[in-house]
């Protein structure tokens, strides 16, 4: 009534179905992982991307303003205002003699 089973039939059966799933699992698995480095690369570079957004978006708030337009054009453009005082050192090597503070001291000496 029972039947004995062959298990050299089994033992090749069970070896074709590994040979085949095996390969397909491995390859499967290393595509995930691809996948995972790709979108934790992806994350990192939206979280600078979002970044920078904000820092242009202040900017672009500023860019506007006539606070922005005379600073501009103070710094990139040396204009001075009606009641500012200018300073035009001659020889810009001679201060290299002098610290932070001294110099500090020379302008406002200078400009009493």
């Amino acid at each position: 009534m029972y039947r004995q089973m062959n298990w050299k039939g089994f033992i090749v059966i069970v070896v074709l179905i590994l040979a085949i799933f095996l390969p397909v699992h491995f390859a499967l698995k290393g595509r995930l992982n691809t996948q995972e480095e790709r979108r934790s690369a992806d994350n990192a570079r939206l979280i600078q991307l979002e970044d920078l957004n904000q820092q242009l978006q202040r900017q672009l708030e500023i860019v506007g303003t006539s606070e922005y337009i005379a600073q501009s054009a103070i710094q990139k453009y040396n204009f001075v205002r009606d009641n500012d005082i200018l300073f035009v050192i001659d020889n810009p090597d001679a201060l290299n003699c002098y610290t932070e503070d001294e110099i500090r001291l020379l302008v406002k000496e200078m400009s009493n």
